[in-house]
This record gives structure tokens, C-alpha cells and sequence, in this order.
């Protein structure tokens, strides 16, 4: 079964599962050489998966001190952006490592050997995303910047291998520009569009499947209901958006697989929403009878 359905999800009304567990359902293929009691100082939750190809999408938090230094790499790739907290990744070196903070972005490809070492004062938050069965097999610390799986030329597509990236330091595109340069089908033409703006993350130039940050100022509104030719996942970084009947505020999360109809969206308050698309976003009209279900193409 592929991922479902999932118009509004409270992700603060989730449990948090300790890293034991995790550790436990992955026995065989996420190998540490390192004592056992970091994985009772980590948590997760779950917000979806695709039981198929194991991708998934979870929240992670680290308790505040946590250090566990061991090297490694990841068969698939591996997305975060940082919500709250702090962590050093060893990800260019095995001496120097990247510090990442709230609004944080990293895309690494299959097989980059990295590891973490957190030693912040208070605990993290952390958005992080896989695009199959998660697996971790250790490698020596030397190999830190270096791709265990890949030659060099391979190794960065098709997104490149973006770490450490501030996203507070990039520009807010107005929404019409980046339609524009990204060849979107999205019809902006009755809605308040210098009330929307875009950050690109990052983007597979041969599928159009992009990772990006929107910034919808209050009272913007899309009139119409629509639906996406491709897959679109939603966090709600900080405000609140109405989706239809859905009401999302900061820590809401939606996946809306391809064809399923969303409804009008308007900004409650100036809102900033992280957002996954599975491919080059095209938005065709549709009734509003049909808000929340799935049309055939």
C-alpha cells in the first residue's frame, strides 16, 4: 500500500516512540559500533510511510547532551530541515563539523558518510525524510565526506549534496516569478499573489520533484479547489492555514497523494509551510463537492 490519505494530522497529539524501538525494528540493517544507551536519549514519531518502498517522513527529537560520535551512511536519501534545537554533523570532515540550528536544510545522497554529535542545551527537533527502507551501516570515521556507495561523478545527483544550508539567508521569490521559472501550472489569477512567496530547497531537474518553503502572508486566498497531477506533503512551520474544512496550525503536517482534490486555502495569519512535491506541480481546477477525494485522471 502506498502512503494514504492524510488531509490534517496534530503531530503534538502524536506519542513519542523512544530510539530503542526504532533500533529494534531495524535490527539487521542499522549496524552501530557504539554503547546502547544513546538510543534511549532519542525519539520519534511516525507522520507517514509507503509500506511498498519504506519511505517515510518522521519527527525526530534528541534529548539536550546527547553525544554519539560513530560514522555511517544511508542506501537511500536522506532529507532534514531543522525546527528547533542544535546539532554538530560531521559531514565535510571528520575534525570539523557543520552546525545546524533552527530553519536548517540538508539533501544528502545515497552513501555519504556523516555522523552527528549533539551536544546541545536543549533538546531538537527535527523534520527528516527517507526514500526507502531506512538502513545505516557504520564505516570507519575517516571516511567522513566521502561516498561509500558511488563514484564521485554519480554521487551528487540528481539533487546535489546540499548540508548545512541556512535557509533564512535565502531570498522569499514572489510567487509569480517562481511559478514562472519553475513552469508550475498553478493559476494565481484570483488569488492576492504578492501575498505569496516561495524558497526552493532543492529540486531533481529531471523529474521536477522539489523540497521548498512557502511564506503565505495573512489573508491570502486561493479560491479555487484543486488537485495536484503529483504527490504534495505540508508541514506547518509556524501560523495558521485553512485547507478546505481543515484548520492547520504550527505542527500540522498532510499528505495528499496525486489526483486527491484540496479545498480553497487561505492564510488564517502569516503562515510558513515546508513543502515536499513528488514531481513538476501542476494544479487543475475542481469542484468543491469534491474537496477530499480522489478523481480519476
Amino acid at each position: 500500500m502506498a502512503r494514504p490519505y492524510i488531509p490534517k494530522l496534530d503531530t503534538a497529539a502524536l506519542p513519542w516512540t523512544v530510539g530503542a524501538e526504532r533500533q529494534r525494528r531495524l535490527t539487521a540493517a542499522w549496524v552501530h559500533h557504539g554503547p546502547e544507551w544513546p538510543q534511549q536519549k532519542w525519539f520519534f514519531k511516525e507522520l507517514s510511510s509507503d509500506d511498498e518502498t519504506g519511505a517515510a517522513t518522521m519527527l525526530f527529537s534528541h534529548s539536550a547532551g546527547l553525544v554519539y560520535p560513530t560514522a555511517g551512511y544511508h542506501p537511500s536519501f536522506e532529507e532534514a530541515f531543522f525546527i528547533d534545537g542544535e546539532i554538530k554533523a560531521y559531514e565535510d570532515s571528520p575534525d570539523v563539523p557543520n552546525v545546524y540550528k533552527a530553519g536548517y536544510y540538508f539533501f544528502r545522497p545515497p552513501g555519504w558518510v556523516h555522523d552527528s554529535e549533539i551536544g546541545a542545551e536543549r533538546n531538537t527537533l527535527i523534520l527528516r525524510m527517507t526514500s526507502a527502507h531506512d538502513s545505516r551501516p557504520a564505516t570507519e570515521w575517516a571516511k567522513i565526506g566521502r561516498n561509500a556507495l558511488l563514484p564521485i561523478e554519480q554521487a551528487v545527483e540528481p539533487r546535489g549534496y546540499i548540508r548545512c544550508l541556512n535557509t533564512n539567508d535565502l531570498p522569499w521569490l514572489p510567487a509569480y516569478q517562481f511559478v514562472a521559472v519553475h513552469r508550475w501550472g498553478l493559476d494565481l489569477t484570483y488569488a492576492p499573489h504578492h501575498r505569496l512567496w516561495f524558497r526552493l530547497l532543492s529540486k531533481d531537474a529531471h523529474t521536477g520533484a522539489a523540497t521548498l518553503l512557502a511564506r503565505l502572508d495573512e489573508h491570502f486566498l486561493l479560491p479555487t479547489a484543486g488537485r495536484y497531477t503529483v504527490s504534495q506533503e505540508l508541514y506547518v512551520v509556524s501560523g495558521e492555514l485553512r485547507v478546505g474544512d481543515h484548520a492547520l496550525t504550527t505542527g500540522c503536517y498532510v499528505y495528499r497523494p496525486a489526483g486527491y482534490v484540496e479545498g480553497p486555502i487561505e492564510a488564517v495569519a502569516d503562515s510558513v509551510v515546508f513543502c515536499r512535491y513528488g514531481g513538476g506541480v501542476r494544479r487543475e481546477d475542481a469542484r468543491l463537492q469534491d474537496v477530499d477525494r480522489e478523481l480519476p485522471w
